[in-house]
């Protein structure tokens, strides 16, 4: 688990990114799937949130609340610091 979230944190993403763990090189994981979103501001206070699921989850609604989530996330940081 660890490998397969360093891999798909690795590259800078703005918005939304959706990780289909059979289509990577996460044998053990081929069933998996992960919404994830970037929160907070840059250089002050920043992290990933996401949804770890089947690779059948509703991806509408994961997506829709991860969005969201990250959205709140973010205006509490940047109220939070400034």
């Amino acid at each position: 688990m660890e490998n397969f979230l360093a891999s798909a944190l690795s590259s800078q993403f703005d918005g939304v990114k959706v990780v289909i763990a059979g289509e990577g090189d996460w044998k053990e994981l081929k069933e998996c799937s992960m919404v994830l979103a970037r929160y907070g501001t840059p250089n002050v206070a920043t992290g990933t949130l996401g949804v770890f699921g089947p690779t059948r989850m509703a991806y509408a609604r994961a997506i829709g609340a991860v969005r969201h989530v990250a959205d709140l996330m973010t205006r509490l940081v940047h109220d939070s610091y400034g």
